[in-house]
């Protein structure tokens, strides 16, 4: 009776039987530096089939497992107009999801002094190996601001290793728009598809890390955005195609693994002489990882045909949530890195301050990208090279924790995005949703000076614990949508609280 209920409970779910009867246990191989590949990327690594991706017989891509969290296809770029006036962008073609809510992005567009949106990508993304398209390209669909429907693509000539995103009209006279990059020097490698991959940095949400694959390519573009019989605005400048792949490294699903890990400042400079682009993440949370999280980068001298692996440095900064200075020290085999760099604008101008980790619940953390001047300087062997005019893009996150007294609450048991029967995990659901059948031991786990813990359905209060550990079974009839919620009181009577949506199928029983 019982693996009838769990085969039905599969084709419910489409979860495949053999995967509901074991858990997901692999580990993705790791190392602590990739910096030393100098790999010019294939097709495969630009769309990794069979180990990131599988695709449906309409090109849809889609995850190959429950443990990729994200796919970066991010373009981000700085120029100057026919006119010499600031051009930048931002735009990421929206990656799969793990559920029925599609992803989304709105490219954006600096002109004339402020961002601009024209249109709205939705996700899934979408494979053509050249039969189509002139190259291989990943495109996916969009709604411009009146409804009418486009399409955007990045296409990769391996030959001429180019990259080149389009977006065009598919009803209307509407905006179009094209962008080239030519990259320079050795490709920046956060890892091969297979692994090893580095540790991108800590989930703030579950006790797991973002451990990240890709690559990124650096160099020069060009491009043209236009209104048919409004404007056309042409522009030159320098740009990074960010390919990266992302999973979770604990954890059998990134079902439920929100936001940018902590705490990480990624990017790239830019000038005339050279390019560098660096990794740097601090652990701030208590997960102690089997190798460092990353630190490692790559300078690039194109013109002279050299390059660099550059993991010997120090990035600092002056301090925040937002920093508006950075500064990288380091050595290399070639000499020294002595830059200084200035934020010459903000995305967002305000860094929006999210609350909570899972380690700290007081904790303070945001997110941003930073678009910068660079100067200082330089050595090559017994040449220094003077910077005053390298500009670039940082993307970053930052951490604030807070110590002493605070306390912190999270649901352990059940996981979000699992199947639980007769009070056993079984398997991820490939919704997303938590469903349980029959009776469940909820499971809390506080940190700090805990006084008690109260255990709640639906703002009911079910049961209060006053010892560690802190378990409560609920066994009643209960059938349908419930919210799980836990809250943890302090000595003076502060508290924190943690929640969870569930739909359970208990016939009888009651709670203990």
């Amino acid at each position: 009776m019982k693996k009838l209920i769990i085969g039905i409970i599969c084709m419910a779910l489409m979860i495949p039987y053999g995967l509901a009867m074991q858990s997901s246990n692999d580990k993705w191989p790791l190392t602590s530096s990739n910096s030393n590949i100098t790999d010019v990327p294939t097709l495969h690594d630009f769309v990794p089939l069979g180990t990131e991706f599988v695709k449906t017989e309409n090109n849809e891509l889609k995850w190959n497992g429950l443990k990729w969290r994200l796919s970066c296809f991010i373009f981000v770029g700085i120029g100057k107009t026919t006119k010499e006036e600031p051009f930048l962008f931002q735009i990421r073609i929206p990656h799969p999801v793990h559920g029925q809510t599609p992803d989304h992005f709105a490219d954006m567009f600096f002109i004339n002094g402020e961002w601009r949106k024209f249109y709205a990508l939705i996700g899934p993304p979408y494979y053509d190996e050249g039969e189509t398209f002139d190259f291989p390209t990943v495109y996916c669909y969009g709604k411009y601001r009146d409804g009418k429907k486009c399409m955007a693509s990045m296409s990769y000539n391996q030959a001429e290793r180019k990259w080149i995103y389009k977006v065009v009209p598919l009803e209307g006279n509407e905006v179009t728009i094209e962008i080239k990059l030519k990259p320079r020097g050795v490709t920046y490698w956060m890892g091969k598809p297979e692994g090893p991959y580095i540790i991108h940095g800590a989930i703030f949400n579950k006790e797991d890390i973002d451990i990240w694959g890709g690559f990124w390519e650096i160099g020069e573009c060009e491009g043209w955005i236009e209104k048919p019989g409004v404007e056309r605005i042409e522009f030159t400048g320098h740009a990074i195609w960010d390919r990266a792949y992302h999973r979770v490294y604990y954890s059998d699903t990134a079902v439920g693994a929100a936001g940018a890990p902590l705490w990480f400042t990624c990017g790239y400079l830019h000038s005339r002489e050279f390019q560098l682009a660096i990794g740097y993440t601090e652990n701030p949370s208590p997960i102690e990882p089997p190798v460092p999280f990353q630190h490692q980068g790559r300078l690039s001298f194109p013109s002279r045909s050299l390059s660099f692996r550059f993991d010997n440095y120090t990035l600092e900064d002056n301090g925040g949530l937002q920093p508006s200075r950075f500064y990288i020290n380091g050595t290399y085999e070639g000499g020294e890195v002595r830059l200084v760099g200035d934020v010459a604008l903000f995305y967002p101008t305000k860094w929006g301050v999210g609350r909570g980790t899972w380690w700290d619940y007081n904790a303070s953390r945001t997110w941003g990208r930073a678009f910068m001047n660079w100067r200082g300087t330089i050595t090559l062997y017994n040449e220094t090279i003077d910077v005053n005019s390298a500009t670039g893009v940082f993307e970053s996150t930052r951490y604030k924790g807070t110590t002493g007294g605070n306390i912190s609450v999270k649901i352990k048991k059940p996981l979000e995005g699992y199947l639980y029967l007769f009070d056993r995990q079984i398997a991820p659901t490939s919704l997303g949703n938590t469903l349980i059948i029959g009776s469940i031991t909820v499971e809390a786990d506080a940190r700090g000076e805990i006084s008690k813990v109260e255990f709640y359905i639906d703002d009911n209060l079910k049961s209060t614990d006053y010892e560690e550990p802190y378990p409560w079974l609920w066994n009643e009839f209960a059938i349908g949508e419930h919210v799980i919620k836990v809250i943890a009181y302090d000595s003076a009577g502060g508290k924190v609280e943690d929640k969870i949506n569930v739909i359970i199928f208990n016939l009888g029983g009651r709670s203990e």
